[in-house]
């Protein structure tokens, strides 16, 4: 599913998406509110935001209490959208996809008292934050809810929106998701149609999974006090397994509906969910997300889970690298808040900065709501930079993809199946391999027969491995690649079965014409207690392993002493290497946003002859030539001081 190609223009997002209703409901409002509300809609403002450099205004259309309950208010979004439109300025419209507010819809919809997920108690799930509890969670299994959000859209399209926003697209969190009964029916049809329960080799697999030949009475889990969701760290026990499988099926196949259903209407419409888990928590078991089987039916996804990047007072690199990676390898975007609290600019460049080196040159949402201070080119003249940088250089942005020499290789069934282990020694590679400038891209599971692209894959801790897996990864080492497992990688298959020894374990060195290495720990810095405050691998725990020089001397040496980006990096200097066609760029941002760093010596191991670099940065204006030296392997050549945000532009022959 190819992105609109609006896109191509360059992106800057705004956002004041609550409407006035939801407002005074929530409490907290401001006295002036209502006239606040009323010049969020006028034209005054569209023309201070489009001066500005704003693309794209994410405002309110569908909050979850009811079409007829909103439809004032709706309107006034429908006679926004011309004034934008008027403007040259897109607008996406914010649909609750994943919360019902009562007490008005059900008063205008009287079925939707039966669109609530029910816990195991039949008990009602509300939202799990801000006590607001006015809003029930919906049950994604209900026919009728599905529709209703279908006719949002559709009324959406007829009134002229560019892009939707589908906010909570995820079950409670356990253990209160729903189990009402249209769940349990529909859970124990999923096992009949992924066993195959209909033929002999089917119920054979079933009876090898469970010792079970009928699911006919299966249920979702019983938690109970003394067998709760925080205390459980390896989902060894199957049908866990496959409740959470079946939970992101029905998150997916929601998705997929909605966004078929969109595209039909109208196929340049940008569809954006927020469907993603912080990075180092259990998504798929919690709350039934797997954001690798929603990238199929996705142009973008809402991450307001990731850490604001720069260094933190403990000198951990905070960023959201990880996760602008694994969408550009989808060929997705990712929207995302900016640093909404900055201490000063240079904070906040830092954030824009991460955002278009490694998220095509989108901006993502600036912070503040659609007052005047927001679009102030005076009061903010960095931004104004910064965006007019984006929109003025979309060759360094556009159609590019990843020159990475490397991959590390993401497994659902290991990370939708354990909880804390595992992730930390994920976070801790990344964390690795971004202070080491090791260029690589994830891949997972779904896209494994992509390994020939690379010359390494790295797996942490990648505990559950299936024998089809690891089968095509040994076959990628017989034809000359290279492979890093660390810990447990291998030690189970797919069904959490365990392995007298994990899979690569008598397989290092030379293997065919490649390589296996292993290393038996990552060490990390800040251990993590397995009591409810560590419930996942949070910033705290993000600091680099002690053993992080030894990974990438091993690293290094896979690659042949060759990496495609060989640099010495001072600490904060984070790097992005991308190409189109014969064109390379080479992305350069400082994370600290104390200092500039100094220069620093950049070697690229590059094929074909270079015939030229230049510098453009948004702080040091026109495109700057940059002296190099070139051999039969590659360029080298210097950052220069650097501030903030530099891109090298390499001209290949």
């Amino acid at each position: 599913m190819a992105l609109p190609k609006w896109l191509d223009k360059g992106f800057v997002i705004i956002s004041n998406h609550e409407p006035l209703s939801f407002r005074i409901r929530r409490g907290g409002q401001r006295v002036d509110e209502k006239e606040k509300f009323e010049y969020e809609h006028s034209e005054k403002f569209v023309k201070k935001a489009a001066e500005f450099g704003i693309t794209c205004f994410r405002t309110h259309y569908f909050k979850g209490s009811g079409i007829e309950h909103e439809k004032p208010e709706m309107e006034m979004t429908k006679k926004f959208i011309k004034l934008c439109h008027k403007h040259g300025i897109k607008v996406q419209g914010y649909v609750q996809h994943g919360t019902l507010s009562y007490e008005t819809l059900f008063n205008e919809v009287p079925d939707a008292v039966n669109w609530v997920a029910r816990d195991q108690y039949g008990l009602k799930s509300s939202v799990t934050y801000g006590y607001q509890f006015f809003r029930y969670k919906p049950c994604y299994n209900i026919r009728n809810f599905v529709e209703y959000i279908k006719k949002v859209v559709a009324k959406g399209i007829e009134d002229g929106l560019d892009a939707f926003g589908f906010d909570n697209s995820a079950w409670s969190v356990e253990p209160v998701a729903c189990q009402c009964d249209t769940c349990k029916e529909k859970f124990r049809k999923f096992l009949d149609k992924k066993y195959e329960m209909n033929t002999p080799a089917g119920k054979k697999i079933a009876w090898e999974r469970f010792a079970l030949d009928s699911f006919a009475h299966v249920q979702p889990p019983n938690w109970h006090r003394w067998a709760m969701p925080l205390n459980l760290y390896d989902m060894e026990e199957p049908m866990i397994q496959e409740w959470t499988d079946f939970k992101c099926e029905t998150i997916q196949e929601n998705i997929e509906e909605i966004t078929a259903f969109a595209k039909k209407l109208k196929p340049d419409v940008l569809l954006e969910w927020n469907c993603y888990s912080a990075f180092g928590d259990n998504g798929p078991f919690w709350v039934g997300v797997d954001i690798y089987r929603n990238m199929k039916h996705i142009d973008a996804v809402w991450n307001e889970q990731d850490p604001y990047p720069g260094i933190n007072s403990q000198g951990v690199l905070l960023n959201k690298i990880r996760s602008f990676r694994l969408f550009k390898a989808y060929g997705k975007v990712m929207f995302t808040d900016l640093n909404s609290r900055p201490r000063n600019e240079e904070e906040l460049k830092i954030s824009i900065a991460e955002s278009l080196a490694f998220n095509s040159g989108l901006v993502c949402r600036l912070p503040g709501a659609f007052i005047d201070d927001t679009v102030d080119g005076k009061k903010y003249p960095s931004r104004v930079a910064y965006m007019r940088f984006s929109s003025a250089h979309r060759d360094i942005y556009n159609n590019t993809e990843s020159a990475a020499d490397t991959a590390v290789l993401e497994s659902f069934d290991t990370l939708a199946n354990t909880r804390i282990g595992t992730y930390h020694s994920l976070v801790a590679m990344y964390q690795t391999l971004i202070e080491g400038n090791v260029q690589y891209d994830i891949l997972t599971l779904d896209r494994i027969k992509e390994l020939s692209k690379y010359k390494l894959i790295i797996l942490p801790n990648v505990k559950l491995l299936s024998d089809v897996h690891a089968k095509m990864l040994l076959d990628f080492v017989k034809k000359g690649g290279k492979l890093l497992a660390t810990e447990q990688t291998g030690s189970c298959d797919e069904w959490f079965r365990h392995r007298s020894a994990p899979y690569f374990a008598g397989k290092e060195g030379k293997y065919g014409k490649g390589e296996i290495m292993t290393i038996a720990k990552i060490d990390h810095e800040s251990g993590f207690s397995y009591k409810p405050e560590d419930w996942f691998i949070d910033p705290r725990m993000w600091t680099l392993p002690k053993n992080h020089a030894e990974i990438l001397r091993t690293v290094k040496e896979l690659l042949n002493g060759t990496p495609v980006l060989d640099i010495v990096s001072p600490k904060g200097l984070v790097c992005n290497l991308l190409k189109n066609g014969k064109k390379y760029f080479l992305h350069a941002i400082n994370y600290d946003a104390s200092k500039f760093l100094p220069d620093t010596d950049i070697r690229l191991n590059l094929p074909g002859k270079i015939t030229g670099i230049e510098m453009v940065s948004p702080e040091e204006g026109a495109e700057k030539k940059v002296i190099f030296t070139s051999d039969k392997s590659g360029v080298v050549f210097k950052t220069g001081k650097l501030k903030r945000y530099k891109v090298f532009i390499i001209k290949a022959k």
